[in-house]
């Protein structure tokens, strides 16, 4: 299932690749347009069985593929039907959804998918929290992102450079110089450098 829609998303024809989801979703025969998506779904077919994340990954896949088709309705609506078929969601799945209701400014949304996540014991990771952090700073909630930095914290992950760059770029461009120093003082412990963008922020702070 995962080839055939991969092999459509690269061929550019996602109206086709939808409706071999949609048949494939009500159990309907698949019959492929050409060879190569024929060759595509019997290798698919055979590998399948052996597979153990093949559900997961194929919804994985339909909602990366709406995200980036701009397609907020339909990324949702997978990730609806994923959770109703009884398909665990990964962490990949969260991350990504994460990820689309934030670009499309959905951060109450986004917030809750971080609750959904521990409610169904998938742990969050630093890419879940980073992002949370960079949607709320884009959209200019910096005390939310601020949160969840802390709360990264709270849950024994490590923040990496891109949490605290992202961070002390927010800061750095609002002139939270108290905020913005405490960040500078633990990246120096860490040894975390600080990129040539954030300094150019930094200096026009002070």
């Amino acid at each position: 299932m995962v080839t055939v829609v991969q092999l459509y998303k690269k061929a550019g024809e996602l109206q086709k690749a939808e409706e071999f989801f949609r048949k494939w979703s009500l159990g309907e025969p698949l019959r492929p347009n050409n060879h190569h998506m024929t060759d595509a779904l019997e290798l698919d077919e055979r590998t399948s069985f052996f597979n153990a994340s093949f559900g997961s990954h194929t919804y994985n896949t339909w909602i990366d593929t709406y995200g980036k088709a701009g397609q907020l309705k339909e990324s949702s609506e997978t990730f609806a039907k994923m959770l109703k078929q009884g398909v665990p969601p990964t962490r990949v799945t969260f991350n990504t959804m994460i990820h689309i209701c934030g670009n499309h400014g959905r951060l109450e949304e986004a917030s809750s998918l971080l609750w959904k996540m521990e409610e169904l014991q998938c742990s969050p990771d630093t890419r879940t929290y980073n992002t949370l952090i960079s949607l709320h700073t884009k959209h200019n909630d910096i005390d939310m992102a601020t949160k969840y930095f802390k709360r990264m914290k709270e849950s024994c992950l490590e923040p990496d450079h891109v949490s605290y760059r992202t961070l002390l770029y927010a800061y750095s461009i609002r002139k939270r110089v108290c905020e913005a120093d405490e960040l500078i003082t633990e990246m120096d412990e860490k040894g975390l450098e600080i990129d040539q963008f954030t300094q150019s922020a930094l200096t026009r702070m002070y």
